[in-house]
This record gives structure tokens, C-alpha cells and sequence, in this order.
């Protein structure tokens, strides 16, 4: 295992940052891209390596420093959670919709009710025939 300080031109890094670790043997002309604390991607450059016992005295994020080749498959990752935390949401919402009406339709012979069950269902039909979902109609 191999420990270096870097250097980011554009930020200044804050202690835990400024340290990484990897597997291969890097050089200074080597650029790293490193996911920092406040979520974001940064490139650095190297400033020198450490011995292990100077990496033993700094405060060290293992999963700071993320290979050129894995940037992609990284941000891949987060927008697939994102997307599935998405689909998680719309799903809860339709869950609630669909238990609110089955509450509405035990209440059928009130007027009011009847008429809002009548609505929704005349705007249930128009969005199947045109393909456009309820929520895009309201």
C-alpha cells in the first residue's frame, strides 16, 4: 500500500482530504480525482508519498482517492440509488392514492363524494386513452 499528500489547485482540502492511499505505486505526474467530505469531485496532483509511519500520523479517508477509471461507475452508482429512490416515492404515491380512493368509495352514496369519484374516474380514462398520466392532467 502506498500513502500521498495531494494538492488540488482549484480547492484547498481540508486535513482528511489532503492524504490517500492506493494500491499501485504513483508518480507526481500522475492526476488523482478524489471524492471529498462536502460531495464533490476534485482533481489533484501529487505533492509527495509518504512513509508508513508518517501516514500512520495523519488523518486518513480511505475512500477519498477514486481511480480515473471508476469516476464513471461511481457516478453511475449514485444516479441509479437516486433513481430508485425516485421510483420508491412514486410507488408510496400511488399506494396512498389508491388507498384514498377505496376510502372514498366506501363513503359512494354521498353526493359529494360520488361526483369527486365520477371526476376521477372520467380523468382515469382520458389519461389512459391519451397516455398521459393523472398527475401531468392536474
Amino acid at each position: 500500500m502506498y500513502f500521498y499528500e495531494v494538492k488540488s489547485k482549484l480547492v484547498d482540502l481540508c486535513d482528511s482530504d489532503a492524504y490517500v492511499m492506493s494500491n499501485e505505486k504513483l508518480n507526481e505526474f500522475d492526476l488523482l480525482v478524489i471524492y471529498t467530505k462536502d460531495d464533490s469531485y476534485v482533481t489533484c496532483s501529487i505533492v509527495k508519498e509518504l512513509s508508513r509511519f508518517e501516514a500512520l500520523s495523519q488523518p486518513f479517508e480511505i475512500g477519498t482517492y477514486i481511480m480515473k477509471k471508476n469516476i464513471e461507475e461511481n457516478i453511475k452508482s449514485k444516479k441509479s440509488a437516486v433513481a430508485m429512490n425516485n421510483l420508491l416515492i412514486k410507488a408510496e404515491q400511488k399506494v396512498k392514492e389508491i388507498q384514498h380512493i377505496e376510502k372514498l368509495r366506501k363513503h359512494r352514496n354521498d353526493p359529494y363524494v360520488n361526483a369527486l369519484l365520477q371526476e376521477y374516474d372520467s380523468l382515469k380514462d382520458k389519461s389512459d386513452e391519451t397516455g398521459i398520466s393523472n398527475d401531468e392532467i392536474i
